[in-house]
């Protein structure tokens, strides 16, 4: 049964650095801790990143999906 973990991204504006959100990213593979995930996340934000111009990350986390409450 594959695991879901949540990529939780901070990005803020690149015009303005005062504007910013979290972004949170799911993805399942078999198996896959949120360490696993840490090692991956940077294909997965640069996907988000060129979908989203004008945005940029400020930091992110690997966590298991459904654990926590949203923010």
């Amino acid at each position: 049964m594959p695991t879901v973990i949540e990529l939780l991204l901070a990005v803020c504006l690149i015009d303005n650095p005062a504007t910013c959100k979290n972004v949170s990213l799911t993805y399942s593979a078999e198996a896959l801790t949120p360490m696993q995930c840490m090692m991956r996340a940077e294909p997965e934000i640069a996907k988000w990143i060129t979908d989203h111009p004008g945005w940029q990350t400020r930091r992110f986390t690997c966590r298991a999906a459904g654990r926590y409450a949203k923010t």
